[in-house]
């Protein structure tokens, strides 16, 4: 569903940002290999979720 432009740009109206950032801190690897997918997915080519996720991204990522 995070595929299509406005289901990613509705992340923001719904908060979902701040909990899916915070499960890539989660203890089980598969659950930040799904969250890294609903990221990536959702900031592909999109500006707007581009802007809302912000940057830098939380330094779990650098373990990836």
């Amino acid at each position: 569903m995070i595929e299509l432009i406005d289901n990613a740009n509705n992340l923001v109206a719904l908060k979902m940002w701040e909990p899916l950032l915070a499960l890539l801190e989660d203890k089980e690897d598969g659950v930040v290999a799904h969250v890294c997918w609903i990221i990536g997915t959702a900031v592909q080519n999109n500006l707007t979720a581009q802007a809302a996720v912000g940057l830098p991204l939380p330094s779990s990522v650098e373990v990836m």
